[in-house]
């Protein structure tokens, strides 16, 4: 945007000189026509690079900060409680929304820079889409998800998840023929489980067993082997992807299982 507009009316100007004040031939008014348009478009690109990096620095340290506390309260309360983790759950949710509404605060102050350059916008709506949907807040994460960028694994499973869940199962196809490529070997895992998750859950077992059957040749990912053998022996129930951890349940598709915290017997009266 005014990066470009800036760096070409530079050029310009560079070209004009070079051709006729200076009366330089074709070849050197090129080569200063080049000249001008680096010499604005290199130093303007390397200030907005910082000016990015700062706001998403702040963003980052406001998350893990608040991280820290809830992991703290969250071990507090783990020594004080027993019986269903519900409540204790419900809590730290709470603070988890929070903490991300206000990192989004801190996220708008990227939106004077949409101006310099057009990937701005699409850098800070996927962090938003990313972040709205990190505390299920689905209705605001479906309208930043569809103008984020699809060059990172994270990001195009949450679009897959969604347009599941809102049942556009052929859009869900459409996307993963377009980036699948692109993430090959344990960078592509998430995307690829899922869409072997999302097949079988449409029925289309075959469609997932040649997925994992090239993607096995890929890499060693145990969830993939396994889930292969599954599908390959007929055991389409014992299909799962829980063993790729919280990335997997990040995605909000599937809960996983609570553990009850002990409770601790009183010794009997004398």
């Amino acid at each position: 945007m005014l990066t470009l507009l800036l760096s070409i009316l530079s050029a310009a100007a560079f070209g004009f000189l070079s051709r006729f004040v200076f009366g330089f031939g074709p070849i050197l008014t090129v080569l200063f026509t080049l000249v001008g348009f680096l010499v604005l478009m290199i130093p303007l690109n390397l200030w907005l690079k910082k000016k990015m990096e700062k706001i998403f620095l702040q963003v980052q340290n406001t998350l893990e900060q608040d991280q820290m506390k809830m992991k703290r309260q969250m071990t507090q309360l783990q020594g004080r409680m027993s019986g269903s983790t519900k409540g204790m759950q419900k809590q730290l949710e709470k603070q988890q929304t929070n903490s991300v509404y206000q990192a989004l605060k801190i996220l708008e102050e990227a939106s004077s820079l949409n101006k310099w350059n057009f990937m701005v916008r699409k850098q800070v709506n996927t962090m938003r889409a990313q972040l709205l949907y990190q505390i299920k807040d689905f209705e605001q994460a479906d309208q930043y998800l569809p103008k984020s960028m699809n060059n990172e694994p994270t990001t195009v499973a949450m679009k897959m998840a969604r347009l599941y869940k809102k049942g556009e199962t052929d859009k869900v196809d459409k996307l993963y023929k377009k980036v699948k490529r692109r993430f090959k070997g344990d960078k592509g895992i998430l995307v690829h489980c899922l869409y072997a998750w999302i097949l079988v859950k449409r029925n289309k077992t075959d469609e997932a067993l040649n997925l994992l059957a090239d993607l096995k040749e890929q890499t060693d990912n145990p969830v993939v082997r396994e889930n292969w053998e599954h599908l390959a022996n007929g055991r389409v129930r014992r299909f799962s992807n829980a063993g790729l951890g919280d990335v997997w349940y990040s995605l909000h598709l599937e809960q996983p299982r609570m553990q009850k915290v002990k409770q601790h017997g009183r010794g009997k009266k004398r």
